[in-house]
This record gives structure tokens, sequence and C-alpha cells, in this order.
């Protein structure tokens, strides 16, 4: 069971047994954000929705994955049959990232309002190659 610390500005909305859905409360932003970033542990996959991305299927926006190994972070994207590779991200960008999504797109009503964390996520190749 995902075990959470309390972070101001984010609150359990969710539970099941391997994953919590964490509601994003107004007074989140990029600090709230690289903590959650900073506590995820090794095995967990944070997602959010990126309401500003483009898309290549017709339509906007891509869900965006992130785990944690140590101190650096892969991500992958993906949306209706389409998904990235997965890429290195500093924490710092993925929370400004994040903090972009909390402000609603002009003709888009999806800003970011819920995180999810899921345990157990099955470990990007990056991370099961020896260093």
């Amino acid at each position: 069971m995902i075990e959470m610390p309390a972070i101001a500005g984010l609150t359990i909305a969710k539970r099941t047994s391997d994953c919590v859905e964490v509601a994003v409360g107004p007074e989140a932003g990029e600090g709230v954000f690289l903590r959650l970033l900073f506590w995820l542990p090794r095995g967990h996959e944070l997602s959010f929705y990126d309401q500003y991305f483009p898309g290549t299927s017709g339509d906007p926006g891509a869900y965006v994955d992130v785990q944690r190994k140590n101190d650096w972070f892969l991500y992958h994207m993906g949306n209706h049959g389409w998904s990235s590779d997965w890429a290195t991200q500093s924490p710092e960008l993925l929370a400004a990232w994040m903090a972009l999504n909390l402000q609603a797109k002009p003709g888009n009503s999806e800003p970011l309002k819920q995180i999810g964390v899921r345990e157990n996520a099955q470990l990007p190749e990056a991370f099961t190659r020896k260093q």
C-alpha cells in the first residue's frame, strides 16, 4: 500500500491496493511537485495529463508517466495508440511542467486537478540495464 507523506496542496482522493489518486489543490506549485517527485519511491509511477501537448493522433494532450531512479527521472508520454520512448529529465523541469498545467489552456477545460501514483510499475529498460 502506498504511504505518501503529507504534502501541503496534495490530498489523497482515492486509494486502491496499488494506486492512489492525488487531488491537486489551488496552493500547489513547483515546490509541491518537486517534493512529490523527491518522495517518489523506485518501482512507483507518477502520472498526469499534459493539456499543452499538441497530440499526434488528433486528440490534444498527452498522458505523462514518470519514474525515479536515485536522483534522476525518466518520463514518457502517450495518448490513443501512440507513446514516446522513455527519456531522462530533471526533477525541476518535471515540477515546472506539472505547474504549467495548473492553469487551463484556452479552449481546454482540463487543468491539472489530479495525479496518479501507482506501485509495482513496470520499470523502463533504462532502469533495468546495468549502469
